[in-house]
C-alpha cells in the first residue's frame, strides 16, 4: 500500500476539491488557480507524482472547475467558486485520494 501510495497521481479535480473544502468559503478562479499552484508546489517538494499539470496550472484547474460545474457540484456566482449545497460529501470523495498526500505536506 505505501508503495501505491507514492506512485498515485495528483489529478485536478481532487486537487481541486481539495482546495475548495480547504477554502474558508468561495474562491474566485485565480484565487483558486493560486492555491492549488501552491499545493502542488509543496506536494512535488515531498516527491509526490503530479506531472499531469504540464506546467499549465491555470488550464487545468479550469478544466477541473468546468467538469465540477457540469457535475452541478460547484456553481459560479459573481467570479466566485461556491460549493453547491449538500455537496460536500462528494467533493470530499475526491479529495480522497489525495488525502494522504496533503496530510504529510503538512506534517
Amino acid at each position: 500500500m505505501r508503495r501505491i501510495r507514492t506512485i498515485m497521481p495528483v489529478l485536478p479535480i481532487p486537487m481541486v476539491a481539495t482546495c475548495l473544502l480547504e477554502a474558508a468559503g468561495p474562491l474566485s478562479r485565480q484565487d483558486l488557480v493560486d492555491r492549488v499552484a501552491s499545493e502542488v508546489g509543496r506536494l512535488e517538494k515531498t516527491g509526490a507524482h503530479v506531472d499531469l499539470f504540464n506546467g499549465d496550472i491555470a488550464t487545468e484547474v479550469d478544466n477541473a472547475v468546468n467538469h465540477l460545474l457540469m457535475r452541478q457540484l460547484v456553481r459560479e456566482e459573481n467570479g466566485e467558486i461556491h460549493i453547491a449545497a449538500g455537496d460536500h460529501a462528494l467533493l470530499h470523495y475526491y479529495a480522497a485520494s489525495i488525502e494522504h498526500l496533503v496530510a504529510a505536506c503538512a506534517a
